[in-house]
């Protein structure tokens, strides 16, 4: 039971590393067609961050310099790896929102396979 709520300790730092993300996208927003694609290139690019906060402690800052450096290694897997697993969790939804229950698991498996084949790099 008490494994559950260790992950507390980095809630801080994922939140203000999302509320960043969602300001930048925001703000990529503005401008029409470029924003949005612009938009979809940074959802994509800070996915390893998520689970470097959450696994290694990281700070908003150094998750995103680590992101910057791992996607600089493996481009083309983690790109790969995150619209699969963005693809694979959206079928749910189109399924009247039942598969979701599914899906999104999936989904997320894939993106965190990624992270831990390439952790260590």
């Amino acid at each position: 039971m008490g494994d559950i709520f260790k992950a507390w300790d980095c809630f801080g730092s994922l939140l203000a590393y999302l509320v960043l993300v969602l300001i930048a996208i925001v703000i990529l927003s503005v401008v029409p067609l470029i924003g949005s694609l612009a938009g979809l290139a940074l959802s994509i690019a800070i996915t390893p961050g998520l689970y470097a906060i959450i696994d290694r402690g990281l700070g908003t800052i150094d998750a995103f310099k680590w992101c910057v450096t791992t996607l600089q290694k493996d481009p083309l897997t983690w790109i790969l790896a995150a619209v699969v697993g963005s693809i694979l969790a959206g079928v749910g939804a189109i399924a009247l929102l039942i598969g979701v229950i599914i899906t999104i698991p999936w989904g997320t498996i894939i993106t965190a396979t990624q992270y831990e084949r390439r952790k260590n790099d």
